[in-house]
């Protein structure tokens, strides 16, 4: 487990709790709502694969990656519901296929399947009319998905490994030991 990844996590449901209801009110004064909370859905799809990403390398490929697959969704899907499954989706392939390994490919599935399944029910159960029952959904699933650096090693994909500056990588790795061995 990394502790540190575990924090920022959290600290992302919580901005985007905060973020998702100004952003939805910002954009319903150009769009309906329905495309307004289609967009913000999406937002935060895009920016937890760029928040929860190891390197800017990383980033960026989680930007890429997340955003091209949201904008495939939001010209297939024809409900608010299928937006939001399919957006739970790719928060899914993109931490397990392409930033993160898992110990094996069923305990990545099931794992994968467990916490999307269990955010988006907590989403539910909290979301309700209004602003501020749309912030408490954001945060709800977001919060269950941080709980992915709990429950799997959270390991960077091997690629990551031979990527950069060798000092920084040798810093990064004393930072890791120094902070496995504090916890």
């Amino acid at each position: 487990m990394k502790p540190r990844r575990f924090w920022y996590s959290l600290l992302f449901a919580g901005i985007a709790a905060l973020a998702a209801p100004v952003a939805g009110l910002a954009l319903e004064r150009w769009l309906d709502p329905g495309a307004a909370r289609a967009f913000v859905v999406m937002g935060l799809v895009v920016a937890h694969g760029v928040a929860i990403a190891e390197t800017a390398r990383k980033r960026v490929g989680a930007g890429l990656l997340s955003g091209a697959l949201s904008l495939g969704l939001l010209f297939l899907a024809g409900t608010f519901g299928e937006i939001v499954l399919g957006g739970a989706v790719i928060i899914g392939l993109c931490r397990t296929a392409y930033l993160y390994e898992a110990e094996s490919a069923m305990r990545g599935l099931l794992t994968e399947g467990t916490l999307l399944c269990g955010g988006l029910l907590v989403g539910r159960l909290l979301a309700g009319p209004g602003p501020l029952a749309g912030a408490a959904a954001v945060w709800g699933f977001f919060l269950v998905q941080s709980t992915y650096f709990l429950v799997t090693r959270g390991a960077p994909r091997a690629a990551d490994s031979g990527l950069g500056d060798p000092f920084e990588r040798a810093r990064s790795r004393l930072e890791d030991l120094l902070e496995d061995g504090l916890a």
